[in-house]
């Protein structure tokens, strides 16, 4: 499970609602849980970015490009998840998230920790956590429906 800066940003989100009685709060940890557990469970890559740094990812991410919470979290960014020559792209659709424009969804080529590389689409919309700016948004690894389209091409 995920923890540290993570859980600070699972927590900030239902903050504002544990303020009511000993009932609402109760409720709020139930829902809490059913959040937390949605999230760690989730089969897609789940992110939530600030100040071009992740502050949460789900452990399906981490899987996906090879790295531990404590390698990602607070020290790494969109950046370091993608090749070189997409990084202007990937600057400019942060920015626009910071600026609360809703996102679309795009492809881009993930590059893993062992330096492997895969295909995937993002899609990040535009939030505000603790005050701040943010985007929050999933990662799909559709390498399997690159494979089924080549494969598609080559038949025709």
């Amino acid at each position: 499970m995920t923890t540290g800066v993570g859980e600070k940003i699972i927590e900030q989100l239902f903050a504002g609602d544990k303020a009511g009685t000993a009932g609402s709060a109760a409720a709020m940890t139930e829902q809490e849980t059913m959040f937390r557990s949605t999230m760690e469970a989730a089969q897609v890559g789940i992110f939530v970015l600030q100040n071009q740094r992740f502050k949460y990812v789900n452990p399906f991410l981490l899987r996906m490009f090879g790295y531990s919470s404590e390698e990602l979290l607070e020290r790494m960014g969109p950046l370091d998840l993608i090749l070189p020559e997409q990084h202007a792209f990937v600057i400019e659709q942060m920015q626009l998230r910071a600026a609360g424009v809703i996102g679309h969804n795009y492809e881009l080529t993930g590059l893993r920790k062992d330096g492997s590389t895969f295909p995937i689409m993002v899609l990040g919309s535009p939030s505000v956590i603790g005050g701040l700016p943010a985007s929050v948004g999933t990662v799909l690894d559709i390498s399997a429906q690159k494979a089924a389209e080549q494969r598609i091409r080559e038949l025709a």
